[in-house]
């Protein structure tokens, strides 16, 4: 699949603003959620521009984490420590909903890998099952109450 900018505008950005939702939702700190929007829209861009350059795979993932940690700090001023464990969890939350997403379209609908990475429609579509399972962590995560989660 391409970086299209169409799947930067329906998957990219909405899947940035839930990590940053997420990010925000371990932290037990909602009260910034449209500087949280306004810095996931701005982490997707940034990404997605990384993934237009050269890098080895993985590299960008690694880069995007970077950036990552450093913007939550500084703009949105959480703790550095409890920052660094939210968006690794983060990570982690969204290249396994990306795995289970994919591979419950491949059984359940009956696509191939190779027709999911060639339609950018069934892409984006895909894409959305884990954003949504993001959102609904973050959901609870949020409703748990108590301390912050990290």
């Amino acid at each position: 699949m391409e970086n299209s900018v169409l799947a930067l505008f329906l998957q990219a950005i909405p899947e940035g603003i839930a990590f940053s939702v997420l990010v925000l939702a371990m932290n037990r700190d909602m009260k910034n959620w449209k500087e949280v929007v306004l810095v996931g829209v701005i982490l997707a861009l940034i990404l997605h521009f990384i993934r237009m350059l050269p890098l080895s795979f993985g590299i960008h993932t690694l880069i995007f984490i970077g950036l990552a940690i450093i913007t939550y700090n500084l703009v949105l001023k959480i703790n550095f420590t409890t920052v660094v464990k939210a968006v690794l969890l983060g990570t982690l939350l969204v290249v396994v909903g990306e795995a289970l997403s994919f591979l419950i379209i491949v059984k359940v609908m009956g696509f191939t890998f190779e027709e999911l990475t060639s339609s950018a429609f069934l892409w984006i579509i895909s894409g959305w099952v884990h954003i949504i399972i993001i959102f609904i962590v973050a959901y609870f995560l949020f409703k748990k109450g108590g301390r912050e989660v990290v």
